[in-house]
């Protein structure tokens, strides 16, 4: 007797047997001679053996065999997703089972942005035909920009922290790619190419404002602006702590829209301690401190003031009456002197918003804006600094066309 370690089938026909643990097997058989009676057996991995009786001039067939009838594959995907585990197993008999582990390709297929997140995909393609390709999906994270930190000048007169937009879009190209191809953000601005952009549709406040370059400022028409560094005028400095202002108007709009000069539920306080904040600080605000702002009578320049309001917890405030007549901030002690440390200029993107400007002389461009204080006699007006640099208290507290000049207060860390 001979051991074989296949199955041989004597016959003029193929035959599909089951003589292996791992796969099925086809083999093609041949007529045989022979000239007596042996006992062949074949024996395979978790097979009994089977006996085959051959007589002379005779072909016969094995018994105890069947055409695997694989089941529905599972796949397996390793923890980091390097590969992925094919597996069927035959229903006819569960101890046959196929497996393949084959390895991953990875692609990206949406780049993560600050603002989005992206996806990525892993691929196992399997040379078994009975398994199919498989994918995996992972979520990328948004990208994580370098907080933008203040940066102070030489003579630490000025310092540069935050963005908002302030220049007009001229380039012919640029705006026609902004047009196309610019993503809006939940945080209020465009972005393209790594670069954040406003689009305003234009309200000037008369007819013959103008942009910088001379050009007369349309109203009903989009405009684009783009996101730059805001630069901060140093007031006051007290344990490496700096009280800033902005060196321009950067933006325009009302005092109180339900026009009351209560500074604590005004409109204008929340807009810089929201909407002007999360936009200005988009990049960084770990250096802006919460500052208790004095809204006491005295800081408004009459005392008693019936509309004097509490004083209230703030990132973003407005500079008080008393605080534009301080001389220990570089301001004019009077009020009601035409004083150059009171001016201010508006941006391209407060005049298109509708600010008030001067259109002639030195004080060409120069803003009105609003302070955080009451006016004494009027719950309808507050106290504000026209384009000459006078101080007065009778306008109306829902006029949309005087500024905003923001104020901040910021630590200053050892390294900068």
């Amino acid at each position: 007797m001979k051991k074989l370690k296949l199955l041989l089938c004597i016959s003029t026909c193929s035959l599909i047997i089951c003589a292996c643990g791992s796969q099925s097997s086809t083999y093609e058989s041949k007529e045989a001679e022979v000239s007596s009676t042996q006992s062949i057996s074949s024996t395979a991995p978790k097979s009994e053996p089977i006996s085959i009786n051959v007589s002379q001039g005779r072909s016969v067939t094995p018994v105890s065999t069947h055409t695997h009838q694989w089941g529905t594959p599972s796949y397996t995907w390793k923890d980091d997703y390097s590969s992925c585990t094919a597996k069927r197993v035959c229903t006819l008999d569960r101890s046959h089972e196929q497996t393949e582990t084959a390895a991953a390709s990875y692609q990206v297929v949406t780049e993560p942005t600050y603002e989005e997140t992206g996806l990525g995909r892993y691929t196992a393609t399997f040379n078994n035909p009975g398994f199919t390709t498989q994918t995996y999906e992972v979520t990328l994270d948004k990208l994580k920009r370098e907080e933008e930190l203040p940066i102070f000048s030489e003579d630490n007169k000025t310092v540069t922290y935050g963005r908002y937009p302030q220049s007009r879009i001229t380039d012919t190209d640029l705006l026609d790619k902004l047009e196309e191809e610019a993503d809006w953000q939940d945080s209020g601005y465009y972005l393209y190419e790594g670069e954040y952009y406003a689009k305003v549709y234009s309200q000037p406040k008369e007819d013959n404002y103008k942009f910088d370059d001379g050009t007369v400022i349309k109203t009903n028409v989009y405009y684009w602006f783009k996101y730059e560094p805001i630069t901060w005028r140093v007031l006051n400095t007290f344990n490496n702590e700096y009280l800033l202002l902005s060196n321009v108007l950067l933006d325009a709009t009302k005092y109180d829209s339900t026009n009351n000069n209560n500074y604590e539920d005004s409109s204008i306080r929340d807009y810089i301690n929201s909407t002007f904040f999360d936009r200005a600080f988009a990049f960084g605000s770990s250096n802006v401190l919460t500052t208790t702002v004095d809204n006491s009578a005295p800081t408004t320049g009459s005392d008693p003031n019936e509309f004097e309001c509490d004083d209230t917890e703030d990132k973003v405030f407005l500079l008080s009456y008393k605080d534009y007549i301080n001389t220990d901030y570089g301001f004019d002690s009077s009020p009601t002197s035409y004083s150059s440390t009171r001016y201010c200029k508006t941006t391209e993107f407060a005049r298109a918003k509708g600010a008030l400007i001067s259109t002639s002389g030195d004080e060409i461009n120069n803003g009105l804006y609003w302070t955080r204080s009451p006016n004494a006699g009027n719950k309808r007006y507050a106290s504000y600094v026209r384009n000459d640099g006078y101080i007065g208290y009778d306008n109306n507290c829902s006029y949309a066309y005087l500024c905003v000049r923001p104020a901040i207060r910021i630590k200053r860390n050892i390294e900068q």
